[in-house]
């Protein structure tokens, strides 16, 4: 570990854009903020005449007695600067971010929790053309003080000379390596771990490289990640480099007892309050969150209870019942949880839920009409639904996922049924799930947030099957976000009717279609990401499907099935073993569906659409696929020669490419990698979006549907925001990844 006096001898340069951070409970970041003294920042250069092919250098200086840090981006003009490397300067670490130096962007941080004033960080450049200083400017992202509160800084226009700035011959980028080095950190010792937000036994906030120490590489692996040097995810987990920054690294602010890292906006961001939290611990200064044992972390239970028949508690919630699960035990299913009217099943976060392998009755849970459900996991500690046995040996189907029946509306009954009982349309649940349907919208079944259902599903009879996640008529009051369905057997998620809402839904590897609508949901849905494995034995793994009703050719009914998709991202096949006709989305049976802000990779088949009325106008319009790119997709449509007439398509075997081409916001290219910073991987996938020129490479649209108050309008297309200012994504750190590259 680095020592205090050792550390104000080392230097290095980071760059990290962030702002409107939250603070510590016990730091004065609030209190404080506006009795703090503005901190002026100038530039000052070397030579503002030196001839080409010269060097010169450019110096920052912060002038402020309790300033530990800053984060910003020089500029300069790279038709007339070459940037050459750092110089150590006073007692700032400084490291830089240089992957933008050609185009004249150099993000960086200073820092040092003991202090720093003056001249904090000097910048070599070699000189191209005259004229060259008037270019240079900073842009200013955050500063801390040495108490880790805000503190507003001042730009000083204009860029001074000063002679006596020397101009360092061996200027150079510094690594973390060569920083490491220079410390007494000693080296790594631990098995890798296929996983952002590592489960490992005891492991704390700041330890990054899980030496069971808070030392230098840590607070520089922060650093470093946070300016945008150093990936955040992809290769943080591998023999030459094995790191967490989405949970360990990210340690700032302090918002609840045992909960670290998430802003007040909700959002995880990696940046300057992060590793000075983390170096503050190094050097000996405590800090909250740095060196606690992360929630979740402690030794897994090994005591088990069953949910059975004959035992207490038995497998029935009845009306005023309320089963808690929690997560100092494992609970075994032996048959099926059934939730009844006015019964509530409360899950505690961290809670693992596993269906009895070979039970003679199928395990699952069954949320009736009036039941609800509350499924609260955290970022730090998701509920995981499996079955029991070691995760190398399970397979899909091998319990029966989760079924939840609401009161929402469903567009076409069942006729033996007759009404349900409010009035409404009914019917039963495919896999003899629960009753589901009447007239009630807002209807709540509770919570589901930071659950993984995972190899659940289950074909019953032909025709009548479990998913990952089935929603019958659930309505609007009920909240589901945060949800991984990974490796089902049959559809990842399928909604039969209803109206609810979801956001931040990740379906990966499952076995049939990964999102399936029908019978009237018009409900609404934003941030999906949908990864395709080899698929089921005839490889046609869809990304989307929607049916209007049952049977084809579909019903003009009261309800049309319309929901509102928007920032999807669907990644096909990963074996490329699909079936011909098998299209990534398949529009059939007078559905309304639209689609919009999305990315759709990978498919041999970009869009199927069937059935006549799915391009009728009737209801709530027509089908739309809007501001979407489809990436690497074989052919845009389904060429089976009876394409209905959609959107005014004149052709029958191309009836989806012109759909798809007559709307001039999408847009079809090839290479997903310059797109996404690797969206086909399974182990440590990375779906955010890449940067052109400080753009997204698919940028979006920021209009929402008409009347919604719930998609967020957005800028990009696809599930996850490009990756800027550290940010870290949605699905980083709580969710599973496939066992090898191509079986979930």
């Amino acid at each position: 570990m680095i020592t205090t006096r050792s550390f104000t001898k080392l230097t290095a340069f980071v760059a990290v854009a962030s702002l409107g951070l939250g603070a510590c409970a016990d730091s004065p970041m609030l209190g404080d903020r506006a009795q703090l003294q503005t901190a002026p920042l100038a530039l000052s250069i070397s030579s503002r005449s030196a001839e080409a092919g010269a060097r010169v250098a450019v110096g920052v200086s912060l002038e402020s007695s309790v300033a530990a840090g800053i984060q910003g981006t020089l500029r300069f003009d790279a038709a007339r600067l070459r940037y050459v490397g750092q110089a150590p300067e006073g007692d700032a670490i400084t490291l830089v971010n240089n992957k933008r130096a050609e185009l004249g962007e150099l993000r960086f941080t200073s820092f040092n929790p003991e202090g720093v004033s003056g001249r904090v960080a000097v910048l070599v450049f070699e000189t191209i053309a005259r004229d060259y200083a008037s270019s240079i400017r900073y842009e200013h992202q955050v500063a801390s003080t040495t108490e880790l509160a805000s503190l507003p800084v001042q730009v000083i226009g204009g860029i001074r000379e000063d002679r006596s700035l020397a101009v360092a011959s061996d200027a150079r980028h510094l690594s973390i390596a060569e920083w490491a080095a220079r410390s007494t950190l000693s080296g790594k010792s631990t098995p890798v771990a296929l996983r952002p937000g590592e489960y490992r036994l005891n492991l704390a906030y700041g330890d990054v490289d899980f030496d069971a120490a808070i030392g230098l590489f840590d607070y520089l692996a922060v650093a470093n990640a946070a300016i945008g040097a150093d990936e955040i995810i992809v290769g943080t987990d591998g023999p030459a480099v094995d790191v967490d920054l989405v949970i360990a690294g990210n340690v700032f602010p302090l918002n609840s007892v045992g909960a670290c890292g998430t802003e007040t906006d909700g959002r995880r961001i990696l940046d300057l309050f992060d590793y000075l939290a983390i170096s503050n611990e190094a050097i000996g200064v405590n800090e909250p969150c740095v060196g606690d044992v992360i929630p979740g972390r402690s030794a897994l239970p090994t005591a088990t209870q069953t949910l059975g028949p004959a035992t207490t508690p038995g497998l029935i919630v009845n009306l005023n019942d309320t089963l808690r699960l929690t997560n100092d035990k494992v609970w075994i299913l032996d048959g099926t949880l059934d939730v009844r009217d006015g019964g509530v099943l409360q899950i505690q976060a961290g809670t693992r839920i596993e269906g009895l392998v070979g039970s003679t009755q199928t395990t699952a849970i069954f949320v009736q009409r009036g039941g609800k459900i509350f499924s609260n996991g955290t970022q730090n500690q998701p509920i995981l639904m499996t079955c029991t046995g070691a995760d190398a040996s399970k397979v899909k189907g091998c319990w029966g996922g989760v079924f939840i029946a609401g009161k929402g509306t469903v567009n076409l009954g069942d006729a033996l049924l007759g009404p349900a009982p409010d009035g409404g349309n009914q019917r039963r649940g495919e896999g003899n799930a629960p009753l589901y349907g009447g007239v009630s919208p807002n209807d709540n079944s509770g919570v589901i947030r930071y659950t993984i259902i995972e190899f659940g599903g289950r074909v019953v009879t032909q025709d009548s099957e479990l998913n990952g996640l089935t929603l019958g008529a659930v309505g609007r009051g009920t909240t589901l976000e945060y949800i991984q369905i990974h490796g089902g057997t049959d559809d990842g998620i399928e909604m039969f009717g209803g109206e609810v809402n979801i956001r931040y839904l990740l379906l990966t590897g499952n076995d049939d279609d990964q999102f399936d609508v029908s019978f009237g949901y018009t409900g609404e849905s934003q941030f999906v990401i949908a990864q395709a494995d080899a698929g089921n034995a005839a490889g046609d793994s869809k990304g989307i499907e929607a049916d209007g009703n049952e049977p084809a050719p579909g019903q003009i009914l009261a309800v049309r099935t319309a929901p509102k998709l928007y920032n999807f991202t669907l990644i096909g096949n990963l074996n490329q073993v699909i079936a011909a006709n098998v299209g990534a989305i398949h529009l059939r049976r007078a559905n309304g569906l639209t689609l919009a802000n999305s990315i759709v990779a990978g498919y041999s088949i970009g869009l199927d659409i069937d059935d006549p009325l799915t391009c009728d106008s009737f209801g709530t319009g027509a089908v739309k696929i809007l501001s979407t790119t489809f990436i690497d997709i074989a052919n845009l449509g389904n060429n089976d020669g009876s394409d209905p007439v959609c959107g005014g398509t004149v052709s029958a075997t191309e009836g989806e490419e012109s759909f798809i081409n007559a709307e001039a916001t999408n847009r079809t290219r090839t290479g997903l990698a310059s797109v996404l910073r690797d969206g086909t991987n399974t182990n440590l996938p990375d779906w955010r979006m890449l940067l052109v020129s400080g753009a997204p490479a698919e940028a979006g649209t920021s209009a929402v549907p008409a009347g919604s108050t719930f998609i967020i309008p957005t800028t990009y297309r696809g599930a996850v925001p490009p990756a800027v200012n550290g940010e870290l994504p949605w699905y980083s750190g709580w969710t599973r990844a496939f066992r090898t590259a191509t079986a979930p």
